[in-house]
């Protein structure tokens, strides 16, 4: 938790310094954390953010909170690739970077705090994740992270520190880019998909259309096409959040049951569900309608024949995915997704639902 110095008199003219908590001090303030959609993504889109007086929607020169900084490493194909390839100049950019965003992000926080609002700013999990943490995954390399740590706590302000000594702390379960005293700042709420709705949504934005080699898609897609970062920040904030958990929201059980579960959210989220465009989000759900029920009548059959419920929803996607894409690369997503199951459903089964 955020906190303050003070000193206290013991009564025999002996002051003592205490850590007191600011959480009170701060706006309510949420990280809304989607996979891949995130201005136009399905929670903000759901909940129609642009129209809650409740809250400010931040960004920084018209992008996400953490995008600069994680997009310098991306373009340079640092996350996969040893750390010890990256130059000194990179680290410099990314750190300043890092502390640019940061500042920004209280700047909107103060301001949603004058008025009365809360702060909301979308990223993607990668985002938040120690550079070092990224490329480990990817690479046999020596694990960086302490180091990283140790360089981007200075771009956090100094008054987030909980400890008298003003230092901050890296729990073992954070292995992200921001100290936990920073990070439990902020309330995270997850958007989670199928992964066979998913990652078949990534590759066609990241493919633009094109019929690319599956070998040459293949690191950004193992980076993209998981629910591993999910996780990490998801078992974090569970065990150290200071009065508001983590929210997960699976976008299927909202769409099954869309008035009921969008005003729980709205609820748990302080937004108001008056400006919500219930009928024209069922309109659009029920677009939807005609090319789910073909895609169920074929899983259907797969699964009359004997066959394992998901091992026939991906066989379903295979067939999409090998026509628009080739074969490669469907198998490749097939795989992608057998991998992504086991978190998925650790999520899923933590989400948020009508009871």
């Amino acid at each position: 938790m955020a906190s303050v110095k003070a000193e206290t008199d013991t009564g025999n003219g002996i002051s003592t310094e205490t850590v007191m908590p600011l959480s009170s001090f701060f706006p309510s303030r949420f990280f809304f954390i989607d996979a891949w959609d995130l201005n136009n993504g399905f929670l903000a889109h759901t909940v129609n953010l642009p129209h809650q007086s409740t809250v400010i929607a931040g960004k920084i020169d018209n992008e996400n909170f953490l995008e600069p900084a994680f997009q310098i490493g991306y373009e340079d194909g640092l996350y996969t690739n040893t750390t010890r390839d990256w130059t000194a100049e990179t680290k410099r950019t990314i750190l300043a970077a890092l502390e640019k965003e940061i500042n920004a992000a209280e700047e909107g926080s103060a301001r949603a705090f004058s008025r009365g609002q809360n702060f909301v700013t979308f990223v993607r999990p990668q985002w938040l994740i120690n550079p070092a943490t990224l490329s480990k995954s990817f690479t046999p390399d020596p694990y960086h992270a302490p180091a990283w740590q140790a360089a981007m706590v200075n771009t956090v302000p100094a008054m987030y520190s909980f400890r008298t000594d003003s230092q901050f702390v890296f729990t073992p379960l954070n292995d992200s880019m921001l100290p936990d005293d920073y990070l439990c700042t902020w309330r995270m709420v997850f958007t989670i998909r199928h992964p066979i709705v998913l990652f078949g949504a990534i590759y066609r934005e990241l493919t633009r259309g094109k019929k690319l080699p599956a070998e040459v898609m293949k690191p950004v897609c193992e980076l993209f096409m998981s629910f591993r970062w999910v996780r990490v920040l998801y078992d974090w904030a569970t065990v150290h959040s200071t009065g508001q958990p983590p929210i997960i929201i699976q976008c299927e059980t909202v769409t099954n049951n869309l008035r009921p579960m969008v005003k729980k959210m709205c609820l748990e989220l302080e937004l108001d569900d008056s400006v919500v465009l219930f009928e024209k989000l069922e309109q659009q759900i029920a677009v939807q309608g005609p090319g789910l029920q073909q895609s169920q009548a074929v899983f259907n059959n797969l699964t009359a024949q004997g066959v394992d419920h998901l091992q026939a929803r991906i066989a379903v996607a295979v067939a999409g995915w090998e026509a628009e894409f080739g074969r490669p690369a469907a198998y490749m997503l097939a795989d992608l997704v057998r991998a992504a199951i086991p978190d998925w459903e650790y999520l899923r089964d933590r989400a948020m639902t009508l009871r």
